[in-house]
């Protein structure tokens, strides 16, 4: 008898160290799924920052693609205005020296130029082309 009560002790003591492996186990097992819960929220947050980076970089390139466009569509319009504006006061000029020799035949054509030269504006802009670069 006392060998069957040490054997049902042995298997009792054995069932509690198998039930607190299985508790141990359990708790290990929530742990490591909180700790995997934790990494994938992690892991979507960080993709969603990604994306976010992404698409900013995407706006910011598209911005700064309009903003070379809008750059060289002014620099060439700056360029046209300047040479319109040249051709016209030169227009303008020889104009006003055939009507002066009109009305006065009597002045020489040197001192109508000497009077009236030809108008030139300058062009101030740095003479910088983006499409040369």
């Amino acid at each position: 008898m006392a060998e069957a009560s040490k054997s049902e002790e042995h298997r009792n003591a054995l069932e509690f160290l198998q039930a607190v492996k299985i508790e141990a186990c359990k708790a290990k097992a929530g742990k490591l799924r909180k700790s995997l819960e934790n990494f994938d929220r992690i892991r979507d947050e960080a993709k969603a920052r990604v994306t976010k980076l992404l698409d900013e970089k995407k706006g910011l390139e598209g911005k700064l693609e309009k903003t070379e466009a809008d750059f060289t569509i002014n620099f060439h319009h700056t360029e046209a205005y300047i040479s319109f504006s040249n051709f016209f006061a030169n227009v303008g000029h020889q104009e006003v020296i055939a009507a002066l020799r009109l009305e006065h035949p009597d002045l020489d054509h040197t001192s109508l130029e000497a009077k009236f030269p030809p108008v030139e504006i300058e062009d101030k802009s740095d003479a910088f082309d983006p499409l040369e670069e």
